[in-house]
């Protein structure tokens, strides 16, 4: 297994080849009216089903178009997104699966002291098959999502104090796997909940806050016993000291309460950082980490989740670019069926980009990542290798 890791790094070393998240071609933020985009590409991997043995090997098309319609009033900015990705499994034919993503974002500026931020999305998306889904020889799960919320601001930008109050609510819901008794089926949930942020500026640069956010749960299934609330508190602060360093640091602590009296509590230091550094206008480091509790669902009360992630991202001339990254990700599992689970993944990103034209990008691709558990069926590694080429209108 060892000389096969290998095999596969010096190979993506060989050709320069990057993540797949780096291709973006994201629309001018200053464009408006209608932006069409697609993005079509070819790429292999090695385990589909993120299986510890018996890993099915398959060649993977990608369709992904997009379409975002963005209009501008004055200091007013309204947008519709809407991406569809078709990714056919050539060797593995019920892993094929079709995503829907929508979203509406409207920024409105009423005065320089008030503004409102609201959102809505809806996504229809089918994930990658997980140890419980090969344990019930189940294929991926689909779920769909409804968000929708506002955050009220109050304060212009440049007073010594502003305040975001901020409401939201949404839901999840499976479309599959929904076999009686199945654990999807106890994982769906409403949620409804509120934030609120104070910043206070000690600089010209730099605001220190204090942040709240409340988060009910309500499971859908008569059996689920996890229904409850979440409060997380943190304060922190944010800078951009000069053009090559800014970011945003919050830490505090997220309770996990449960309506139901059989399940504990659960409370967790909580946390969320990135830190841009550029030396030079073309290349950056970015450092980002986060502590936070994941909702539960059939199989766990609740997962305690750590992750970092470090890239670099640098313009080698006008037309070439690369991207190298690497994050390390923590995931304990609470009271799992799997014998309190605990998983860590460790995720390596490579690759390079190549603007041919202002429409036109090619890019090469490769990712390692590597889950060690405690629970030997949920171990696996994989390697996926690739290219994309993005085109905008």
């Amino acid at each position: 297994m060892a000389n096969k890791k290998m095999a596969w790094v010096l190979v993506a070393l060989t050709i320069s080849v990057i993540s797949h998240q780096a291709l973006a071609l994201e629309p001018d933020p200053n464009k408006t009216g209608f932006i069409p985009s697609v993005t079509v590409g070819e790429s292999y991997d090695d385990n589909v089903w993120r299986a510890r043995s018996g890993e099915v090997e398959s060649w993977i098309t990608t369709v992904a178009p997009s379409l975002v319609f963005r209009a501008k009033d004055g200091l007013n900015l309204y947008q519709f997104k809407y991406d569809l990705l078709h990714d056919e499994v050539h060797s593995s034919k019920d892993d094929s699966h079709t995503d829907h993503d929508a979203k509406v974002l409207a920024r409105i500026e009423f005065t320089a002291r008030h503004r409102l931020d609201f959102n809505l999305s809806y996504v229809d998306e089918t994930q990658e098959r997980d140890s419980s889904n090969r344990f019930f020889n189940e294929t991926g799960d689909e779920i769909s999502t409804f968000d929708g919320g506002f955050i009220y601001g109050f304060g212009a930008k440049s007073a010594k104090g502003q305040v975001d109050i901020g409401l939201n609510m949404g839901q999840r819901r499976y479309d599959n796997n929904r076999n009686s008794g199945s654990f999807n089926r106890q994982s769906e949930y409403d949620r409804k909940g509120g934030s609120g942020a104070f910043y206070y500026r000690v600089g010209a640069k730099t605001r220190v806050l204090a942040e709240v956010i409340y988060i009910d749960y309500d499971y859908k299934s008569s059996t689920s016993l996890l229904s409850g609330d979440s409060k997380i508190y943190r304060v922190g602060v944010e800078w951009n000291a000069t053009a090559k360093t800014g970011g945003r640091i919050s830490f505090g602590r997220e309770n996990r309460d449960y309506d139901a009296s059989s399940i504990s509590s659960v409370s967790r230091p909580s946390w969320a950082a990135s830190v841009r550094w550029q030396p030079k206008t073309y290349s950056t480091f970015t450092l980002s980490s986060e502590g936070l509790i994941w909702e539960g669902g059939g199989t766990e009360t609740s997962t305690e989740v750590t992750a970092t992630e470090l890239t670099w991202d640098h313009e080698w001339t006008t037309r070439w670019n690369s991207h190298i990254g690497y994050k390390f990700e923590n995931y304990d599992y609470q009271a799992s069926f799997f014998n309190n689970r605990e998983d860590d993944v460790d995720t390596v990103s490579l690759g390079l980009n190549y603007k041919m034209r202002r429409w036109l990008d090619v890019s090469l691709f490769y990712e390692y990542s590597e889950t060690d558990s405690n629970n030997l069926f949920s171990e696996y590694d994989r390697n996926v290798l690739g290219m994309k080429i993005g085109m905008s209108f």
